[in-house]
């Protein structure tokens, strides 16, 4: 990442340095009237840009001397400290934000708290559902209880009934009607009927 922004600023550093060199050509003596030439594709700088194009890994800036004035001196000098500014402000900006490696596990921190949360959620449905099927299993075990004792209740009250239809059966069987009845057996007859 510094290396490819080094590399940006020295190609911002040779083309403003290239401009300089066409303005102290037009300067120092070149026609301002009429159509200006497009640079030759001979040139230093052109040659230096194209160079560092393909290949991608060095730049060689040099300033012209001997042309008579300082501008150029100059004007390469403000260019480089402004390519080094540029290169140490990029340089700030990777160091001053979170890493890839600090984002992906913040990523992950939040991926994980989402996941525990959906886990969480998910077992308190569970839970509630369980409750739930419980509660409805003691109801329906409740409610059976109830019907099996009101069965009980009537089963026993059934059997009651039968007892004493029986046993009133018994009675009247012990009484037996005859023609000539002796007062034992009249006595038998007046209890069997209840009177």
């Amino acid at each position: 990442m510094k290396a490819t922004s080094l590399i940006v600023a020295a190609m911002v550093a040779g083309l403003a340095l290239a401009a300089t060199e066409s303005e102290a050509r037009r300067v120092g003596g070149g026609r301002t009237t009429g159509a200006t030439k497009p640079a030759s594709s001979s040139s230093p700088t052109k040659k230096a840009d194209d160079e560092t194009k393909k290949s991608g890994t060095s730049v060689n800036i040099s300033p012209r001397t001997g042309t008579g004035t300082a501008a150029p001196a100059a004007a390469g000098a403000a260019a480089g400290a402004a390519a080094g500014a540029a290169a140490g402000s990029a340089g700030a900006a990777v160091d001053s934000g979170p890493s890839a490696e600090e984002l992906a596990r913040k990523r992950n921190e939040e991926l994980a708290r989402v996941r525990k949360r959906i886990d969480d959620d998910a077992k308190l449905r569970k839970a509630d559902e369980e409750r739930k099927q419980q509660d409805e299993i003691e109801k329906s075990l409740a409610a059976k209880r109830q019907r099996e004792a009101q069965e009980a209740q009537k089963r026993a009250a059934f059997e009651r009934e039968r007892e004493a239809k029986r046993r009133e059966q018994e009675r009247q069987a012990q009484c037996v009607i005859k023609p000539v009845m002796t007062d034992d057996d009249m006595a038998r007859c007046r209890a069997a009927r209840g009177g």
